[in-house]
């Protein structure tokens, strides 16, 4: 997802609002290895600081070979979250993020470009953080689909 901010973009504010972010949201923390021939997720300490990337170009080529490079930065170890603070010739910047399939879909693009403004609001605000509170958890999720496989209902 590729965002034109209306105002300029506070780094480290933005480093600060994506690791709430990060903290909130377990699947953005997600990563994944081949142990005994099969996937497995874990879950990581990821710093804001590793998936934020601050960068200027020149073009519009330039921006897209950017975009290639941010998607291919992933590896499936993790993190799977770039976020990339782009700054135009002509000054204006951009907000590109980058996430893997394996973590977000449609519906939860929405909630994390909600969560992640939300967090960068109140930090410019000088308010504390507090992200609307987690449905399930990625872990008790994933737990109730193994029970549910397992189940004679399926």
């Amino acid at each position: 997802v590729l965002l034109a901010p209306s105002e300029q973009i506070d780094a480290q504010r933005l480093s600060a609002a994506l690791g709430c972010v990060l903290q909130h949201h377990d699947a953005l923390r997600l990563g994944f290895d081949q142990v005994a021939g099969q996937w497995q997720g874990t879950f990581q300490d990821v710093d804001a600081h590793d998936v934020l990337w601050d960068r200027s170009v020149d073009d519009i080529e330039a921006l897209s070979r950017l975009a290639d490079d941010a998607q291919a930065s992933f590896t499936l170890g993790g993190p799977l979250l770039r976020a990339v603070r782009v700054t135009l010739a002509d000054g204006a910047q951009r907000l590109l993020l980058v996430v893997h399939h394996l973590v977000v879909d449609g519906v939860s693009w929405r909630v994390l470009l909600e969560d992640l403004q939300g967090a960068y609001q109140l930090l410019a605000a000088g308010q504390p953080v507090a992200l609307p509170a987690k449905t399930s958890s990625f872990k008790a999720w994933a737990e109730q689909v193994q029970r549910y496989g397992k189940s004679d209902d399926l």
